[in-house]
């Protein structure tokens, strides 16, 4: 089971406050959703796509977060 780190909980708590996305919206978030720096595309209600551009502070805990992962799947593969 994958461990909670406080890295997620920053991206998920910024993309919410940031950029107004919906809990069910930032729940279905991949990697691959996020197209630049600071945008992505989200599937929302009716599974339409639109595209959501995010702050700073956003993209701040998407570059910790993302280092963090990346970091314990390495360990998790060691």
């Amino acid at each position: 089971m994958p461990t909670v780190s406080p890295e997620r909980d920053r991206i998920i708590l910024e993309l919410l406050y940031g950029s107004g996305l919906r809990a069910s919206e930032v729940i279905g978030v991949n990697v691959d959703d996020f197209r630049d720096e600071d945008a992505m595309v989200i599937r929302g209600k009716g599974r339409k796509e639109r595209f959501v551009i995010f702050g700073e502070y956003a993209q701040a805990a998407l570059s910790a977060w993302l280092t963090h992962s990346s970091r314990t799947a390495r360990q998790d593969a060691a």
